[in-house]
C-alpha cells in the first residue's frame, strides 16, 4: 500500500496542526529543519517532522532528529517507513550525515527496522556544566537522549547564585534542589525540560545521562 503514499512538503504550522489533533502522547513543535506530508487519495494521512537534535550534544550541524512522526490509524500499511525513508534521502540531499530519532520503551521500533535504522548501545556520559549571566546563563527546552538523567547541585541558591532551576513544562514543576541534593528523571521525550536564567553569581551541577547498555 505504501507505493501508492505521495509525498508533499508542508509548512510548520500545518504538521503541528496534524500532530495536536491525532499524535497520542506528544505535542506541537517549536521549530524545525522541514516538514514532510504522505498523501493518500488526496487526503494527509501521516506527517514527519525534523529539525535540530533538543540534545544539545548531539547538534553538530551534520545531524538531525526526527522530533514527530504520526500516521493516522487507517493509514495505508508502511506509511510510517514511508515517512522515514523520505526524511532520510531528503537530509542526505541537503548534505546531512544522520538522522536519530527515539521510541518509547512499549513501542517495537519496526518501523524504523524497516528503513535500516539501527539502535546505538551507549553506557553513560557524565560531565560538568557552568551558569553564568553574559556566557551561559539558561538552557532552552530540550529532552535528554538518556533512559534517565542526573543532576547534582554543586552551589547553592541564594549564596552562589540568584534565578535558576530546571523547570518541567509539562509537569508544571521549578526543581531548584540545595547544595548536594541531587535529581533523577526519565529522559527521551517524555520529561522535556530547560534550564531558568540565573541572574547573578554561578552554578556548577553535574550532570550524567544514564543509556541503554
Amino acid at each position: 500500500m505504501a507505493k501508492n503514499l505521495k509525498v508533499v512538503p508542508l509548512s510548520l504550522k500545518e504538521a503541528n496542526e496534524f500532530v495536536t489533533k491525532y499524535h497520542r502522547h506528544n505535542k506541537k513543535c517549536q521549530g524545525h529543519k522541514f516538514s514532510l506530508g504522505a498523501i493518500f487519495k488526496n487526503e494527509l494521512v501521516g506527517v514527519v517532522i525534523v529539525g535540530r537534535p533538543v540534545s544539545r550534544r548531539l547538534d553538530n550541524k551534520l545531524t538531525l532528529e526526527i522530533n514527530r512522526n504520526c500516521v493516522l490509524d487507517n493509514a495505508p500499511k508502511g506509511t510510517c517507513s514511508f515517512l522515514y525513508s523520505k526524511a532520510i534521502k531528503v537530509w542526505q540531499t541537503m548534505g546531512g550525515k544522520k538522522i536519530i530519532t527515539y521510541t518509547l520503551n512499549y513501542e517495537s521500533g519496526s518501523s524504523l527496522k524497516a528503513v535500516n535504522f539501527k539502535k546505538e548501545k551507549l553506557v553513560h556520559e557524565t560531565f560538568i556544566v557552568r551558569y553564568k549571566p553574559g556566557v551561559q546563563n539558561s538552557l532552552r527546552l530540550h529532552h535528554d537522549a538518556s533512559v534517565f538523567s542526573i543532576i547534582l547541585n554543586l552551589s547553592q541558591d541564594g549564596v552562589d547564585f540568584e534565578g535558576g532551576g530546571t523547570y518541567f513544562p509539562q509537569h508544571e514543576k521549578l526543581i531548584k534542589e540545595p547544595k548536594g541534593n541531587l535529581v533523577v528523571h526519565p529522559g527521551r521525550m517524555t520529561h522535556w525540560h530547560g534550564v531558568r536564567p540565573i541572574t547573578s553569581g554561578e552554578r556548577y551541577v553535574i550532570v550524567s545521562f544514564c543509556k541503554e547498555c
